[in-house]
This record gives C-alpha cells, structure tokens and sequence, in this order.
C-alpha cells in the first residue's frame, strides 16, 4: 500500500467456523497484525502532517471499529476482555495464549490513540475545536490509558516469576510491552495528569510495578538495565507532578555480565524528550 493512502487495508475474518488449537492463534494474530500495520501506515506517516485533526479523529475511529470486530470475533477459547487476573490459571492451556493477543490488542490501542495525549490547552491541533471533537479526544486519552493499565495488569500475573513470564512473550517483547506501557503513564503523569486526575495515584503505582520488574530482569539482560534507567528517573521525575514521592523505589538494580553502565541522562533532559 502507498504511504499516506486513506484506504483501509483489505482484511477478511475466517467465513468458517475454525478448529480450536494453538495454530489458530496465528491467524487470529495476523489479523490483528494487519491492523496494526494500519494504524502505523496511515496515522504515523508524513501526508498526516497536511490532514485536518478531524479526519485524523475519523481515522482513530474507523481503525478503532476495526480492533473491536477483531476482538468480537475471538471465539471464547481465545477470549480477551477479561479483567484484572490475581493469578492467571496456568493449567489452562490457552491461558498464554489469550494473554499474548491481549498483550498485542492493548499495544495496539495505545499506538492508535497516542496522538491524543497531549496537552489540549497548548498543541495547535485542539485550537478551537467544538465540544464534540474536544469530548473524542479525552475518550480517546482514556482508551490508551487504559490499555496502558490493562498492560501492566496482566504482565503482573506472571511477575512473580521470570519464567512464567516469558511463557507470555519472548523476553524482547515483555520489554516492548512494559516500556509501551510505561511511556504512556509516564506522559500523563508529566502532564500532570490532566486528563485523569483523580486516578493519578493508580497511575503512579504501576509506573512503579514497571520499574520494579525492569530491576527484576536487569540483571540478565542489557536492553532491560538500560530501560530500568531511563524509567527509574522518568518515574522519580515526574511523580513529584501529580504530588506524589516515590521514596520507596529502590535507587539500583543488577547489572548483567560484561555491562558498561552509561552516562545517565538528566532528569529535565528525559522528561522534554517524552513530552517532545
């Protein structure tokens, strides 16, 4: 498909009933593989720049549509809107595989709407908007925060153990998915959570589990060290925003074999790159 193409990409749900196995999974991830290529294809790209916000807001809306017949055509074996889980059922032998749609499904609502978490009283986009747009977009703000705790929520199931943990996802992709996550808490807290106010404190206690588990795999993995000092100081910073300390974050974690420690960026420097 070209860049910039306001065409949706063509994508079929199964027209037959299919046999429930772990290869179904695949398909299914497909589908939402395409999808996901369509949120990037015509929202991240450079003809966006030229487009009005509201057709932009009907693009989110459209794609939007498309995540949720996906995950309306789940059959219950693979099914995804569960809640928060204390402990996943390990014996169920689809249980890590739902886990990983959903981790997929929830990524993608994040990237989908990320170009709503803003500041509304300072981007140029959200001038002068009618109450209707201005309402799309803190439904928008809502839905990809969301997403973010829906994420940590059920990355927290199996933190009690590394290696269940990466019976979800490859280690690689834990990563993706917790700093995903984390980047997106992060941001609100750094707008002093305008848009959630009164659940700035939820949003605080799973920026911190996120650190917490980084620490956790620190100690095995390069990529997660690094990312444990980018977030540890994100987290520090930013939570003083929405009044809140964080005194009872620890101030290291492990360092794994033959790692050189790197320059530490500032406190102000890592907050404007966020937010910028």
């Amino acid at each position: 498909m070209p860049m910039g193409t306001v065409r949706p990409l063509v994508y079929a749900y199964p027209v037959v009933e299919l046999p429930i196995t772990d290869s179904t999974y695949f398909i299914y991830q497909t589908q939402l593989t395409i999808i996901s290529h369509e949120i990037v294809s015509q929202l991240y790209c450079a003809a966006t720049i030229k487009v009005k916000w509201i057709d932009v807001q009907s693009t989110i809306s459209r794609i939007d549509q498309h995540l949720n017949s996906w995950r309306d055509s789940l059959p219950k074996e693979f099914d995804i809107s569960f809640d928060d889980w204390p402990e996943p059922d390990w014996n169920d032998q689809f249980t890590v595989l739902r886990i990983g749609l959903a981790l997929h499904y929830h990524s993608s609502r994040m990237i989908l709407f990320r170009p709503c978490l803003c500041r509304f009283d300072k981007d140029s986009h959200f001038e002068a908007q009618s109450a209707r747009s201005q309402a799309f977009n803190q439904n928008a703000v809502l839905n990809c925060i969301e997403s973010a705790h829906r994420t940590i929520s059920m990355l927290k199931g199996g933190s009690r153990s590394m290696r269940r943990l990466f019976l979800i996802a490859p280690w690689w992709q834990i990563i993706h998915f917790l700093c995903e996550a984390m980047s997106i808490l992060v941001l609100e807290m750094a707008y002093k959570a305008q848009h959630m106010r009164k659940e700035a404190k939820d949003i605080l206690d799973d920026a911190k589990k996120g650190v917490n588990w980084l620490a956790k795999m620190a100690g095995r993995s390069i990529s997660a060290r690094k990312a444990w000092e980018i977030y540890d100081i994100l987290v520090k910073a930013t939570a003083p925003m929405i009044g809140w300390s964080v005194f009872d974050m620890a101030n290291e974690a492990p360092c794994p074999p033959e790692y050189k420690a790197s320059t530490r960026y500032k406190d102000s420097q890592l907050v404007y790159l966020l937010k910028g």
